[in-house]
């Protein structure tokens, strides 16, 4: 398993005309253990986002450096998926095409091994059944399951997850939640994971992030210590939970009216 270190990081963007560029994030450092789910919250506009596609290696920080187990981050790897709230899943690609098309480019596994790993993880997020349906044939909730197999089938340490849930119905949205923290537990990758939802925040992290209102820096960490082995709804009634919703809201909404949000 990995460790994920962002150290100082700030990104400029820089656009077109003269004093047009854009702070978006400024000297934010984070350390995600192995094993450790992280999630970022903050204002709209703070640079969450830019963060993920920062670790990600989608975007190079202006200052500052992101390392995987001590190692420069130069670009995309296969030591780190990433999922978006978009699914951006083929669409003329079936279920288990779109999740043996990635196994294809980094595995040397046979056709046979790697459409069984594939089968494997569409099983896993409870898809078994679906392997022929095409993305148009799935509900919401099920290309999110599909994006989770296909990043999961070639075993990255390290998970980004920009507002996986986001568009989905609550009801969607707290299953697959349960899912995920399933999946974590069997598989100890670290987590990154992105948020505008306070309570899901809580319910799935072991830390939370607030980002201060643009640009972004990490204003506050809270730690989240809730027993998540009691019913779903249970676990929103306890104290723990509570208090750590509290805390984050008001660090949250602190952060909102500096930034004119409110």
């Amino acid at each position: 398993m990995s460790t994920v270190t962002l150290g100082d990081i700030t990104h400029i963007y820089n656009n077109d005309g003269p004093g047009d560029s854009v702070v978006a994030v400024e000297d934010f450092s984070l350390t995600v253990e192995p094993g450790e789910f992280v999630s970022v919250v903050g204002p709209s506009g703070c640079g969450k986002s830019t963060l993920l596609y920062i670790a990600g290696g989608f975007i190079d920080p202006t200052h500052g450096v992101i390392e995987v187990d001590g190692q420069p981050v130069n670009g995309p790897g296969t030591d780190r998926g990433i999922i978006f709230q978009e699914y951006a899943l083929f669409p003329w690609m079936s279920v288990l095409e779109n999740v043996t098309f990635g196994l294809k480019h980094v595995s040397d596994d046979s056709s046979e091994e790697i459409e069984a790993t594939a089968r494997r993880f569409i099983n896993r997020v409870g898809l078994d059944g679906h392997e022929d349906k095409y993305p148009k044939e799935l509900s919401g909730g099920m290309k999110q399951r599909v994006a989770i197999a296909r990043t999961l089938a070639y075993d990255p340490d390290v998970l980004l997850m920009d507002e996986p849930f986001g568009a989905l119905d609550d009801q969607t949205r707290e299953i697959l939640q349960d899912d995920l923290l399933d999946i974590c537990e069997g598989t100890n990758k670290s987590i990154m994971f992105i948020t505008h939802d306070i309570e899901e925040a809580a319910y799935l992290s072991d830390r939370i992030v607030v980002m201060s209102a643009h640009p972004g820096t990490n204003k506050e960490i809270i730690d989240v210590d809730i027993d998540r082995s009691i019913e779903h709804d249970a676990v929103f009634k306890t104290d723990a939970f509570l208090e750590a919703t509290s805390k984050v809201r008001s660090s949250v909404h602190e952060e909102m009216v500096i930034g004119g949000h409110n």
